[in-house]
């Protein structure tokens, strides 16, 4: 609930308003008037009144709130946290993250079609690593960039055995591996 002062807003009920449904409650009473507000800005002659408002968030319908960033945007700006890192960042002897490691991570993401969840994180060498996890399967799945645009997958999920591929991320092999043990479609 935000107050607003006589120093600073004068408040008065309109059935114009676009403010609907803010609910105005006048000093000296408990119930809120049923009527639309506008708020306009301050002359002196307007300085003796003081009002509360409070906005309705409930009256709102869910179709207004529109995500802004979907999971592929929230796992680049983590990877541009995490190349920032120093050496050491660990207290355990990382290396320093790897600026083209992080850089391919983050083209790749964009690349990506259709992916399981996943997440940004580093190798203690400093190399990008996209982790894919969906504990409900029990799968889990990463790839780490190396050098060079060579790759390292690995796979595991809940009784099956695991794999694994190293090579070159443009390779039609990497590209089948991704899509068949991973989920990932670029």
């Amino acid at each position: 609930m935000r107050a607003a002062t006589a120093s600073l807003w004068h408040v008065e009920p309109t059935g114009s308003s676009r403010l609907w449904p803010l609910l105005l409650t006048r000093p000296n009473e408990t119930e809120p008037v049923d009527e639309p507000i506008d708020a306009k800005p301050v002359t002196t002659a307007t300085k003796t009144a003081t009002a509360t408002t409070s906005v309705d968030c409930s009256a709102a319908p869910s179709a207004s709130i529109v995500p802004i960033h979907d999971n592929r945007e929230r796992v680049k700006a983590r990877f541009r946290l995490l190349r920032r890192l120093p050496r050491n960042h660990d207290n355990e002897g990382a290396s320093a993250p790897s600026r083209e490691s992080v850089d391919r991570a983050i083209a790749f993401i964009d690349q990506m079609r259709t992916f399981p969840t996943f997440f940004a994180t580093l190798a203690d060498d400093g190399a990008a690593v996209i982790e894919f996890e969906d504990r409900s399967r029990g799968f889990f799945a990463d790839i780490t960039f190396g050098p060079n645009d060579c790759i390292e997958c690995y796979r595991r999920q809940a009784g099956r055995t695991s794999e694994y591929f190293e090579g070159n991320l443009d390779s039609a092999e990497a590209r089948d591996f991704l899509e068949t043990f991973v989920g990932v479609l670029l």
